[in-house]
């Protein structure tokens, strides 16, 4: 019996020492609380947008971590047309993997091109301050020569540049 229990204990030993990957399943890897958005950048300019229309996106904001997520405030800045609202989040206190849901809502009641941020403070520890862009395009309201899918809205918004690349880039782009 004995020998019986040093071989299994020696097989754990092995298994425990074996190098092996854990698996993805086992559990959050980060003790702290990490702050992971479904959508970054949110592009609406991929969609025909027109000038009267509402959209609301919901925005997804997972716990990562093992320690609770304590979301201290939500706010959209940089709406210099202000067609961006929000509602939300639904949840301060996140739990391990659980999200909490913010609603954005676009509203543009003039054609054009909108830039906005979705900004996240929390107690995160990837980003403390999250600042998710937000790109919209409106397209004008009745028929458009050429058709409202091919109206060209002009350039986008300076804002609209991360580090020289651009947010939100699209075929027209190439």
């Amino acid at each position: 019996m004995k020998r019986i229990v040093t071989v299994f204990a020696l097989t754990l030993a092995a298994a425990a020492c074996s190098g092996e990957d854990t698996p993805a399943d086992a559990g959050p890897q980060y003790e702290l609380p990490q702050i992971l958005p479904d959508v970054a950048p949110l592009c609406l300019n991929y969609d025909l947008i027109r000038v009267g229309d509402v959209r609301s996106i919901p925005v997804q904001l997972e716990n990562k971590g093992r320690q609770q997520l304590v979301i201290e405030s939500v706010e959209v800045e940089g709406d210099t047309r202000g067609f961006f609202t929000k509602n939300g989040p639904d949840l301060t206190v996140v739990e391990t993997y659980e999200k909490a849901l913010v609603q954005l809502n676009y509203q543009p009641t003039a054609a054009g091109w909108d830039y906005a941020e979705l900004v996240v403070k929390s107690n995160a520890e990837n980003y403390p301050t999250l600042r998710i862009s937000v790109l919209g395009r409106a397209a004008p309201e009745g028929d458009v020569d050429g058709g409202v899918e091919n109206w060209d809205a002009g350039p986008k918004p300076p804002e609209a540049t991360e580090d020289g690349g651009e947010t939100c880039r699209d075929e027209r782009d190439q």
